[in-house]
């Protein structure tokens, strides 16, 4: 502690030559506060009989008040002087007066009750001042000290003459102030204290005070005696009448008045006669005087100087898991320890976490979890991922300064992989059942011609060890998610066992049954095998057989049609085969009668026609009409044949707008056509070249499915469906299914489009179910997994994987994925319209003045705002580039499933979002969008509590969102 001593309004400091102060040892309150609650004045008793003022003040931070006793006032509207305010009480600047009653004590006392503020990381002066037998009051000011001296300034009076400033000076405890002669500097010191009282005068100098006579003497006064140039109680001359300082004003002047320049750095004498205080109409505002010195020797001043306060530290740091049960940490919690590790089991998804500041009035707690930061409502439910995760705890300071850090190493265990495989891909052939992690054993079968195969093994473990093994023989190692070398199968069965070996040395067999045929025929119907296989069973099969196989022979087309009502033959259509251009066509013909017939017979009735043919095949004989009748009577129509099945989407296409198209045709008049077809050689040709160069595989030649309209020699189509509708593209013999990606819709320069797809099962037989908004298009299936090596032990690696392959996502190059990278607006916004099944190759400009054509998402915003999935802000813009929020994500997800199941309309209902602790904080305009999500079982919060509805959404969450959108909605394989 330092202590000094320092007047108040202090120009230069006194000697301590006086009665003391001692301001003690500051006692800490909080991270920033403290109280001298020790202070102690060196006497006791009444102070002075005419009461007196004190002062309390700091050069930084502030000064609280605390219990005054009575007869202490707090001048919280300061004194006037002249119409000015000074001396006014501020939170810096603690100004009090007292009576004749109060006592050392009662200050004392106050003072101790006093709460000082300290601003962060500085040091803090406290100054003390107390003025016995001057209480302040309007008219007077404070003391100010110049080289030892003591100053007040008084108001002058009315009609004020200099004898009046003498007697005022006397009465006040003091006298004029008495500049030194030729010593312009001393009273320009003195002056500036109180420049704020000057009035002006002329010529950029203004009148402050009385100073001194030049035709007077004490101790009367008498403006009679007219004597040479002298001060007022220095019978002395001045030398000022010979100085540049010096301004006469006339022969007959009795007095000195002081002038200030307006910039307060010169001064001058004035002389002037005695109406300049009376009747002229300039006069000084008031009087400087000097305390007598022996009236200032009771004055007490003192300073104390008060170091950064120590304290920035955490009292309380916890851990807990989701049950509420503590997580230990290592070491145990110290506040002068500031690092610290803690482990906790695989199945902790996310924990809690409470530090708590010494003094958290003063400082703010922020708390960091993988270098992102995380707000204080989320501090019970913190996500930690598989591995290392780094929390650090700050306490900062009000202005953000960190004043100290703690850092704890959080080692969440890895998932086991329990030497899974992801999937198992064979080169031929499909697995039965479908391949499922779980599941180990499995058989299939094969054609006697298959005397080898491989297989494409991946794991959920990158690290994990493949090997494979044909019938008892050596094993054969594998790389994830490579095919494998060839293994020789006998004619018969054949076990293949492929085997995952963890790190730590436990593994897992996968048993597959391989039945190899025993003829080259062995698929036909007839018994004519010829085949010497089949005898032993054994000898490892690896040598192709001898006999030649047959040659394929295409199957001659077929004129017969099925054409049913409700499963039973009903002949409303007929149809006849050609061949032309190495392409077989079947062209079917509507009989109108007996299809109205069929129709009317009762509601709900299912009429299909199928063609035997995997050519060429196209429906007439239909119209618009029918369409409408199939419709409200809730029929259906399927036209099929080997290459695709294609239900009439009847129910869901504006015919309205069709007959606008046609000049207002009547419907019966309007001609429909279906065609179920190969696409053109030269779109086969180049979706199989953009396949090549995208990476992916083309499973089916393109099928172009085609509805039309026509009228008076016009054609058009039915544009967009007011629905998801499905078609079905037949999968070719041997293509296993599990290895079918998605379904696609192929552009005219070969491109492909995303759309949802189920693989399904009709009739032995496997189809890509297409659900579409598309009455039109032409379709295939692709095969294009993904296994990115930065997902492998990521909670979404199953969705992201499973997207991306669906052409939704694409990775950051070099395998890897990014999943915690946050998500744009923008990139949202193409995520959900290309799961969806929505783009396609041009799209109209969108509402927002911020989105160009030109822009890489202009035409996924586009078609999203075409579709009112994406809104923008009150300004009209879209903000693409913005990170994308949690709620604003759940809107977009609400609207598209609001696109799939039209039924579902957002309610006014919002109780669902009671079911998370931070449901309240959801904005008002995304709650009822989040609350059918969270009824719908496609929100699951982030944690089991929580939705974090205004932070930002990561690419692996906005996969799952996607995902699990379009699972619940059975638009693509559960």
């Amino acid at each position: 502690m330092v202590l000094t001593i320092l007047p108040f309004h202090p120009s230069q400091v006194r000697a301590a030559d006086a009665l003391t102060f001692d301001p003690g040892t500051p006692v800490r309150v909080s991270e920033l506060t403290y109280q001298l609650s020790d202070a102690k004045f060196e006497r006791t008793g009444a102070v002075h009989a005419a009461g007196g003022y004190f002062t309390v003040a700091v050069n930084n931070g502030s000064v609280d008040v605390g219990t005054l006793a009575s007869g202490i006032t707090e001048l919280t509207n300061g004194i006037k002087i002249s119409g000015i305010s000074t001396d006014k009480s501020t939170a810096t600047n603690r100004i009090f007066n007292f009576t004749s009653s109060n006592t050392y004590e009662d200050i004392q006392a106050a003072i101790q009750s006093m709460t000082f503020k300290q601003d962060s990381g500085q040091t803090q002066k406290v100054t003390v001042n107390v003025v016995p037998g001057a209480p302040l009051s309007d008219g007077k000011t404070s003391a100010r000290a110049y080289d030892g001296r003591y100053f007040v300034y008084v108001a002058r009076q009315s009609s004020m003459t200099f004898k009046d400033a003498v007697t005022t000076a006397t009465a006040n405890n003091g006298h004029l102030v008495e500049p030194t002669a030729s010593n312009p500097a001393e009273m320009l010191a003195i002056a500036s204290m109180f420049k704020e009282f000057k009035t002006p005068f002329s010529g950029g100098w203004n009148f402050i005070s009385f100073i001194g006579a030049t035709k007077t003497k004490a101790p009367n006064w008498d403006t009679g005696n007219n004597l040479p140039t002298i001060y007022v109680t220095k019978n002395q001359y001045t030398g000022l009448e010979s100085s540049a300082k010096y301004t006469f004003n006339g022969a007959d002047y009795v007095h000195l008045t002081l002038l200030l320049d307006t910039d307060n750095t010169d001064i001058r004498y004035l002389g002037v006669n005695n109406t300049h205080g009376g009747t002229s109409a300039y006069k000084d505002p008031g009087v400087i005087v000097e305390y007598n010195s022996d009236f200032t020797s009771d004055f007490i001043t003192a300073t104390t100087e008060v170091g950064v306060l120590e304290g920035s530290l955490l009292k309380e740091l916890q851990l807990k898991n989701e049950d509420g049960s503590g997580i230990d940490l290592a070491p145990g919690f110290d506040p002068n320890q500031d690092h610290y590790t803690a482990n906790v089991p695989n199945d902790v998804y996310n924990i809690s976490i409470n530090p708590a500041a010494q003094y958290p009035e003063d400082t703010e707690v922020r708390v960091n979890l993988n270098g992102k930061e995380v707000a204080a409502g989320d501090w019970d439910n913190l996500p930690l991922e598989e591995g290392k995760n780094i929390v650090t705890v700050g306490v900062y300071d009000k202005n953000g300064n960190l004043l100290s850090e703690y850092t704890i190493e959080i080692a969440r265990e890895k998932a086991s992989t329990n030497g899974k495989l992801t999937s198992l891909v064979p080169s031929t052939g499909s697995l039965n059942p479908a391949f499922d992690p779980e599941r180990t054993s499995y058989t299939m079968s094969v054609g006697s011609s298959v005397y080898q195969m491989q297989f494409t093994p991946t794991t959920l473990n990158p690290n994990a060890k493949i090997e494979i093994q044909v019938n008892g023989g050596d094993w054969q190692e594998v790389t994830s998610g490579s095919l494998s070398g060839d293994l020789a199968l006998n004619i018969g069965a054949n076990t293949v066992v492929v085997r995952v070996t963890e790190e730590d040395g436990q593994y897992k067999d996968y048993t597959l049954t391989v039945y190899r045929g025993t003829s080259v025929s062995d698929n036909d119907d007839d018994d004519d095998d010829d085949d010497n296989g089949g005898n032993n069973g054994g000898g490892g099969g690896g040598t192709p057989p001898t006999t030649p196989e047959k040659p394929e022979t295409p199957e001659n087309p077929k004129a017969d049609l099925d054409v049913t009502l409700n499963g039973n033959e009903n002949p409303f259509a007929t149809g006849t085969t050609s061949t032309s251009d190495g392409r077989t066509v079947t062209s079917i013909k509507v009989d109108q009668d007996k299809l109205t017939d069929a129709i009317t017979e009762g509601t709900g009735q299912d009429l299909a026609i199928h063609s035997p043919n995997e050519g060429d095949l196209k429906v007439e004989g239909l119209t618009a009409e029918n369409l409408k009748q199939l419709a409200d009577k809730g029929a259906s129509l399927e036209i099929s044949n080997l290459l695709a099945i294609y239900p009439v989407p009847v129910g869901k296409m504006n015919l309205s707008a069709v007959a606008d198209q046609l000049n207002n045709a009547a419907l019966s008049d309007i001609a429909v056509r279906i065609d179920i077809k190969r696409a053109a050689e030269d779109v086969i040709a180049s979706a199989k070249s953009k396949a090549t160069a995208a990476g992916y595989e083309l499973l089916v030649d393109p099928v172009d499915l085609d509805l039309t309209f026509s009228n008076d020699g016009k054609t058009v189509g039915s544009g967009q469906l007011n629905g998801y509708a499905v078609k079905y593209i037949a999968l070719p013999a041997g293509v296993d299914p599990n290895r079918i990606t998605t379904g696609v819709v192929v552009n005219p320069d070969g491109s492909v489009y995303h759309v949802p797809t189920v693989v399904t099962k009709i009739n032995d037989r496997y189809f890509a179910q297409i659900n579409d908004l598309r009455s039109s298009g032409i379709y295939s299936v692709i095969w294009n997994p993904q296994d990115f090596a930065d997902v492998r032990s990521h909670w979404g690696q199953a969705d992201v994987n499973n997207i991306a392959a669906r052409l939704d996502l694409k990775g950051n190059g070099n395998n890897t994925f990014a999943p915690d990278r946050s998500v744009t607006r923008s990139e949202f916004a193409e995520i959900v319209v290309i799961g969806l099944g929505l783009m396609r190759p041009e799209a109209a400009q969108s509402s927002f003045a911020d989105v160009p054509a030109s822009a890489w998402y202009g035409k996924a915003v586009a078609i999203a705002d075409e579709f009112d999935i994406v809104r923008g802000y009150k300004d009209g813009s879209f903000y693409g580039d913005k990170q994308i929020t949690r709620e604003q994500g759940f809107a977009m997800i609400a609207r598209a499933y609001r696109l799939i199941q039209s039924e579902d309309a957002a309610g006014q209902d919002i109780s669902a979002l009671a079911q998370y602790k931070d449901g309240v904080k959801v904005s008002n305009w995304a709650k009822a969008d989040v609350a059918q999500l969270i009824d719908a079982g496609i929100i699951q919060g982030n944690g089991p509590k929580m939705l974090n509805p205004q932070a930002t959404i990561t690419r692996a969450e906005a996969t799952a969102m996607i995902a699990r959108m379009l699972k619940l909605t059975n638009l693509i394989d559960k």
